[in-house]
């Protein structure tokens, strides 16, 4: 009798629960891990792809590209006023009427271009280089007539750069510099040019 009462409770837990039932509460913890790692890489669910990173607005965008602008000599005692966002050449400018225009060629009073925004001289033809010239290589103010004639402040090849009334970038190439004949009393220089304007992202 002592016998059989020893096997009796090796058979047993001290909770009651048979042997078969502790093995079912391993199996228990090893699904309840497997539902937490199901979860995870290995349960064959796939991560929501990130959003596109967009792509970065151009520094300059071009308008237009060598388009041809003749500035002429204006006429006695007038002036012409150089839009260069439209591009427009208005050979009958008034006095001090100088909204939306980047310059002026006038045979009034100091003869000569008045820059109504900066110009400067660009080393090269691209936009960087352009809009850096503006900045670090400004032209005075005003050019007068005598500086004009000698052909050699403004001469063919110069690259003129500016920002303009609208916040854009144009870019002046002259192409050729028609200086009047010698005793031509009160004539200046034509000058032939092409015009690029970019839109800046200032």
């Amino acid at each position: 009798m002592a016998l059989t009462a020893v096997v009796t409770w090796a058979a047993v837990s001290p909770d009651g629960d048979a042997e078969g039932s502790g093995e079912s509460r391993t199996n228990g913890k090893d699904t309840a891990a497997g539902g937490a790692a199901g979860s995870g890489p290995g349960s064959g669910s796939s991560p929501a792809p990130a959003s596109p990173t967009p792509k970065p607005a151009a520094a300059y965008t071009l308008v237009f590209q060598d388009k041809p602008l003749t500035l002429r000599a204006p006429a006695f005692n007038t002036g012409t006023h150089v839009d260069l966002d439209a591009p427009k050449i208005s050979p009958s400018g008034e006095i001090g009427k100088t909204t939306g225009v980047e310059f002026t060629y006038q045979d009034w009073s100091d003869a000569g271009l008045r820059f109504v925004v900066p110009l400067g001289r660009s080393a090269g033809t691209r936009p960087e280089q352009c809009r850096t010239g503006v900045d670090t290589d400004t032209l005075p103010s005003s050019v007068l007539s005598r500086e004009l004639n000698e052909g050699t402040f403004l001469a063919r090849g110069t690259v003129l750069c500016t920002v303009t009334s609208e916040h854009n970038l144009a870019m002046l190439r002259i192409t050729d510099v028609r200086v009047p004949a010698k005793g031509a009393s009160g004539r200046m220089p034509d000058h032939v040019m092409t015009l690029t304007l970019w839109k800046t992202a200032e």
